[in-house]
């Protein structure tokens, strides 16, 4: 399944189960469409799966990291019984990533939505990490 939206974000529904999510723009639009997506497939999942997720930032170098960090607040602090998360956020390497990966792991204080960082160039890395059962 393969969902284009003019706002900067797309979604592909993989053979894995991976839900890919590829942003073309920085933006707020982008960010709102993320997260009408995942609020579905959240809505979609039993409770006990596990929704395992890539956010390709390459061609944007960076995605409004408050507006991530806001929407998990909003979601964890409102369901206790939402699946868990696996998230990987696949990157270009560069010292602005490196911040916003040393941020969002400062903030992170729910262990059901878990966070890697991978740079391009490790991409059989990410997709491992990604569906292991650990």
């Amino acid at each position: 399944m393969r969902a284009d939206a003019g706002s900067g974000c797309h979604y592909e529904r993989l053979n894995n189960g991976i839900h890919y999510f590829t942003f073309d723009l920085p933006s707020r639009a982008a960010m709102d469409d993320w997260a009408a997506h995942l609020r579905r497939i959240v809505m979609e999942t039993p409770n006990g799966h596990t929704i395992r997720f890539i956010m390709d930032v390459r061609k944007t170098d960076i995605l409004p990291v408050l507006s991530t960090y806001q929407f998990g607040r909003e979601w964890f602090d409102g369901d206790f019984n939402s699946p868990g998360m696996r998230t990987v956020v696949i990157h270009n390497r560069n010292a602005q990533m490196t911040t916003t990966q040393d941020f969002i792991q400062l903030l992170r204080d729910n262990v059901r939505w878990i966070f890697r960082f991978f740079d391009a160039d490790h991409l059989t890395d990410a997709y491992n990490w990604l569906l292991a059962d650990t």
